[in-house]
């Protein structure tokens, strides 16, 4: 059996009672509590590079306390350092992730309180490169 939490803090709490002998409340054989990686996400638009570089730290507090949501990562840039410097990008979009879809829903349906005002967000998917088998062309293996 494996077991995955998408909340860091139920994830931590879990391994805390296995530690302490606690693995009757899990049920028997447990092995192993991991974090679940596979966040959802949205692209905050136009945020100022200016304002923001270096501070992706601060951005995450704010967007937290604003919401009153937790991001399971730092925010990021959708264009590279390299890429925002090179083209002189004044502002770009950021992706935040957090792990419930209702709450992505709930940004992109009400939006965001983002520095004392509401702004629109859209849904991020993650892009994913697909395998594709060179036998029997079939997606997902090669």
């Amino acid at each position: 059996m494996k077991v995955v939490f998408k909340d860091n803090e139920v994830a931590e709490k879990a391994v805390d009672k296995i530690k302490q002998g606690g693995k009757e409340v899990m049920g028997r054989g447990v092995v192993e509590v991991k974090r679940n990686e596979n966040w959802v996400g949205i692209v905050v638009p136009g945020v100022s590079v200016e304002r923001w570089e270096g501070k992706m730290e601060e951005m995450k507090k704010m967007i937290e306390v604003e919401n009153d949501i937790k991001l399971m990562r730092m925010p990021r840039w959708l264009a590279n350092e390299d890429r925002r410097k090179t083209l002189g990008l004044k502002s770009v979009g950021v992706i935040a992730h957090m792990a419930r879809e209702s709450v992505r829903v709930k940004l992109v349906e009400e939006g965001l309180n983002w520095d004392g005002r509401k702004i629109q967000v859209k849904r991020y998917v993650e892009e994913k490169q697909l395998m594709f088998c060179t036998k029997c062309a079939m997606v997902g293996h090669n």
